[in-house]
């Protein structure tokens, strides 16, 4: 008896803990995003996206503008997109950290956003293309709402660093 007793909470634990996996705090899978970021009309390089979400819980999405603007979010593996739901967009340019490490959004996870929060810290005062209140989470004008088929979206910065 004992041993039934025994694995009935083995079994309950292993499937809760199953249940808890995946993407996002529901356990959701990521929808494609992808978009362009233009600043005063024109395509910004080299700026990295983040998708935080609204309600402070799941996983962030980010990816990195190429030559023409154009990004890809990703949150856990390259170019998955973003967990369906509603964002707060940060956009900043890439800053490289001491040591001169850079930040690469295509690794997500825990170090990234480390990285992300340092290299926030030590830009403050700097000099940006891009307006402050775009990178920080708590002043961006920018919100977004990821549904589950996915998102193709033009972001409009402006000097400003009010919504476009």
């Amino acid at each position: 008896m004992m041993r039934n007793i025994a694995w009935a909470v083995t079994a309950s634990v292993v499937i809760g803990l199953a249940a808890g996996c995946g993407g996002g705090a529901s356990g959701a899978k990521p929808a494609p995003v992808k978009g362009r970021i233009l600043l005063d009309g024109k395509p910004l390089e080299g700026a990295t996206v983040t998708f935080i979400p609204e309600s402070g819980k799941g996983q962030p999405a980010s990816g990195r503008t190429d030559s023409q603007g154009q990004f890809v979010l990703t949150t856990h593996n390259t170019g998955d997109g973003a967990v369906p739901g509603s964002y707060k967009v940060t956009v900043r340019k890439e800053l490289a950290i001491a040591g001169g490490e850079a930040l690469d959004p295509s690794k997500p996870g825990p170090q990234y956003f480390e990285m992300m929060k340092k290299a926030g810290e030590q830009a403050k005062g700097a000099k940006s293309e891009v307006h402050p209140n775009y990178a920080d989470p708590n002043k961006t004008p920018l919100k977004y709402t990821v549904p589950a088929s996915g998102l193709d979206v033009e972001i409009k910065l402006n000097k400003e660093g009010t919504a476009g």
